[in-house]
């Protein structure tokens, strides 16, 4: 039981002792420790009796007052200040009229620019994401800070066009995922790839058996929405299981992906063409590695080795990388070759050579590098963020290679694997400066 609290009301305290809490109540206080008499009393209401440290004359709360005081009187200025200036029309336009000549490719776009209105007469969903892409894209920093501006502006009008065209409406969600996946923002991407799928499946664009001169168009828009489901199809497939395509390739009116993957040939051979097969290659190893992680058997052997040799043809005939495009399409095949080659299912693979999967893999590890020895990466501006996938696979690979080849005292096959290692790391770092999930995606350290 507390004893009672009695002090000599005359016996003046030395000016600075009383407690915090007696300061604020103005009470005399007897500056007794670890608690004073009338906090002892009024324990309840009061709350911790604190004194001022010898070394410091305001206790904790106090200081923590100050800092808050301080915050308010910063929100206040920033209220009373007067906003940035919006960015002007023209700039706006020809922000995009850059981004739609230099970067949309990489976005997914797949409209006619030929026959593309002017961005006023645009749905707004669509030039609200426009503009999006074109302020995410500049290397202004004023420009960029307007960037979450723009994301709130896009991703409110995409509920507001039902009336729409479909093609706009499925190209703003290509876009608006791009975007997300340049951001690595993997959940908001899947979820704008899975509304592209959806209104193209909604608008039979599956089913585009024998497309006229003027649907083309719609064919693009549907292998837009392919290829953006396919190679990605290892985060964020959206493709209903089952569903047969009809629709050919890009710029071509025969050959259709079952056909291609059995092996049959075709005569499409435009670099959207190539495209969209390296994606039907991409999303059927990323299937194929996942279905059957667990099982294996003589069955799934069998597939492992129709894919493989399938994949090597698709190599060997595709065309010199003359574009960005045709880049991609070269590291796309190659790492699905590294997929094929470093799952399980190639340790399982009992009728082949142990070292069957590690070469083959480390083949495609060299030939993506022998891809990127021959490019103007600082030249390539704005990639397609699948890019972040593909390199980091490759490193992969190598970083494995390199363990093999020091376990093994081959300071030559050493030295080659570190500098094809640098080349990919060099790639990557260069492009991580405008990309987000590349950045994130270069791995820390070589062993």
């Amino acid at each position: 039981m507390n004893e009672p609290f009695s002090f000599d009301p005359r016996s003046p305290l030395q000016k600075g002792k009383a407690c915090f809490n007696c300061r604020r109540r103005k009470t005399k206080c007897d500056a007794a420790q670890p608690i004073c008499g009338p906090c002892s009393r009024f324990k309840a209401s009061l709350g911790d009796c604190q004194y001022p440290s010898r070394d410091e004359k305001r206790s904790l709360a106090e200081v923590y007052e100050d800092r808050i005081s301080q915050c308010e009187t910063r929100i206040a200025e920033l209220e009373r200040a007067s906003p940035p200036q919006k960015l002007t029309s023209s700039i706006l336009n020809e922000l995009t009229k850059n981004f739609l000549e230099n970067s949309a490719d990489c976005f997914g776009f797949f409209l006619d620019r030929r026959t593309l209105p002017r961005i006023q007469e645009l749905s707004p969903a669509l030039a609200d994401v426009l503009h999006l892409c074109a302020v995410h894209l500049s290397a202004d920093s004023h420009i960029a800070s307007h960037e979450p501006a723009f994301l709130e502006a896009a991703l409110r009008s995409q509920g507001n066009q039902p009336t729409s065209p479909l093609l706009h409406r499925i190209q703003s969600s290509v876009l608006l995922a791009y975007y997300f996946l340049h951001n690595a923002r993997l959940v908001e991407g899947g979820y704008h790839a899975g509304v592209a799928v959806a209104l193209a499946v909604g608008g039979s664009l599956h089913c585009l058996r024998n497309p006229r001169v003027e649907s083309q168009e719609d064919v693009a828009a549907f292998w837009s929405v392919m290829n953006l489901n396919n190679c990605w199809a290892g985060h964020l497939s959206n493709w209903p299981a089952g569903l047969q395509i009809y629709t050919p390739w890009p710029g071509a009116t025969v050959g259709v992906p079952e056909q291609f993957l059995a092996g049959l040939p075709d005569n499409a051979n435009s670099c959207a063409a190539w495209r969209a097969k390296a994606g039907v290659l991409s999303e059927r190893t990323s299937r194929l590695v996942s279905q059957y992680s667990q099982a294996f058997d003589l069955r799934v052997e069998a597939e492992v080795t129709t894919l493989d040799a399938r994949i090597d043809a698709f190599k060997a005939a595709l065309p010199p990388v003359q574009s960005k495009a045709m880049m991609v399409v070269h590291m796309l095949a190659h790492v699905c070759t590294i997929q094929l080659h470093t799952s399980s299912l190639a340790a399982n693979m009992d009728s082949l050579s142990p070292l069957w999967g590690r070469n083959k893999a480390l083949a495609a590890a060299r030939g993506v590098v022998d891809v990127l020895a021959n490019v103007d990466v600082p030249r390539l501006g704005a990639v397609d963020p699948v890019l972040a996938i593909l390199w980091s696979s490759t490193c992969l690979v190598l970083i494995r290679e390199l363990g093999h080849a020091k376990s093994s005292r081959s300071q030559h096959q050493t030295n080659c694997v570190v500098e094809s290692f640098k080349v990919v790391i060099a790639a990557m770092q260069i492009c991580a400066a405008g990309s987000r999930v590349m950045g994130m995606s270069i791995p820390r350290r070589l062993v």
